[in-house]
């Protein structure tokens, strides 16, 4: 009996793994068919496992020659996951026209007449503005494509925009200035690369990612945050750029400056809740964050300053206070914090300013 228990135990260990198995290969994502063409375009036909829900359609090629392209969501009942990489007639290219937005942006970087993309149908998720492409992704709106073959030499990006994407900006050489918006936070790989002509590019301080190649071949000067560090990880051909805070341990005046994360911040607290100045003079704010239980002091960035009465006591970006009148005042000081392309208070205090 224990014999007989044993092995019909050994045969249902086996069967389970043989069913798994099967069931590890069924999940598989594997090429069904490649070279698939209906009208100017090529597909590869991409299945999970044996049922037919899952298979869907890579839209590898263009091979027409229109200046308008439509391209569709659907090829039969299958559908369009992906956008075309390869167009075999790119300078004729002058408007693309989309029923869905399945890209991430750079496809559209090799055609250099390309004076428009548009949405079939505006939706909240992917929309065109003047022939520029949008994305709603997380709550945060993308800027994805601006077609290479505007005229335009100025271009200011939307104050909504929070993500400058994936080559959005790729070889504009009309462009020779773009000016962003204040809150944007990312700026992904290649975003700029090969735009020639633009003199000078600043980047707001919000801005706490900027991908690998995003100014690669791109002459402008680049005026970005001190706290701007390249990175490059082992996995990385380029280096990137992340937003660090210089600090110094509150604790231990003489241990040198440190880099912490930008977003590890958890509660600020000011040098002082009271300052008294004469007239003319300035003083610089001081804040303390802490950060994994330890204190760290923050001069400036990453915070805002606002004053209850600016012609008493004013203050710039930077913290700095001018007295200006005798008089009382309010300096408000808050830290956002950074979460899913939103700006959420993570700290805020009050300082009284009196003038005589």
């Amino acid at each position: 009996m224990e014999v007989t228990m044993k092995k019909a135990v050994a045969m249902f260990l086996v069967l389970s793994l043989v069913l798994s198995s099967a069931n590890m290969a069924d999940a598989r994502i594997r090429v069904v068919r490649k070279g698939l063409k209906k009208a100017d375009f090529t597909y590869s036909i991409y299945k999970k496992g044996d049922c037919a829900i899952r298979t869907v359609a890579y839209l590898d090629a263009y091979n027409g020659s229109a200046a308008h392209v439509k391209i569709s969501a659907k090829i039969g009942y299958l559908q369009v996951r992906a956008l075309p990489s390869r167009f075999k007639h790119p300078k004729k290219i002058k408007k693309i026209t989309l029923k869905e937005y399945f890209g991430y942006g750079g496809e559209f970087a090799s055609l250099p007449n390309l004076k428009s993309v548009q949405m079939k149908k505006n939706t909240r998720e992917s929309y065109s503005e003047k022939g520029i492409l949008f994305h709603d992704y997380m709550g945060g709106i993308w800027l994805n494509v601006y077609p290479r073959g505007k005229k335009a030499k100025r271009y200011r990006v939307p104050d909504k925009v929070a993500v400058i994407g994936s080559h959005a900006f790729a070889n504009c050489k009309n462009l020779k200035s773009i000016t962003l918006p204040e809150k944007l936070m990312e700026i992904n790989d290649h975003a700029f690369e090969g735009c020639k002509s633009i003199k000078k590019l600043k980047i707001p301080k919000w801005v706490n990612y900027i991908g690998a190649g995003a100014f690669k071949k791109c002459k402008a000067r680049v005026v970005m945050s001190p706290y701007m560090k390249k990175v490059k990880d082992s996995s990385e051909k380029e280096a990137h750029y992340e937003l660090f805070v210089d600090s110094r341990l509150k604790d231990e005046p003489d241990s040198g400056k440190q880099q912490i994360p930008y977003r590890a911040i958890d509660e600020i607290q000011p040098d002082t809740k009271q300052i008294e100045m004469l007239k003319g003079n300035r003083h610089t704010l001081v804040t303390h964050f802490k950060t994994e239980q330890v204190w760290y002091t923050l001069l400036s960035d990453g915070l805002r300053y606002r004053s209850s009465n600016p012609e008493v006591a004013a203050v710039d970006d930077y913290g700095v206070v001018t007295a200006k009148k005798k008089g009382t005042a309010k300096i408000t000081v808050t830290h956002l914090y950074l979460y899913n392309y939103h700006n959420y208070v993570a700290g805020k205090y009050n300082v009284s300013v009196t003038v005589q």
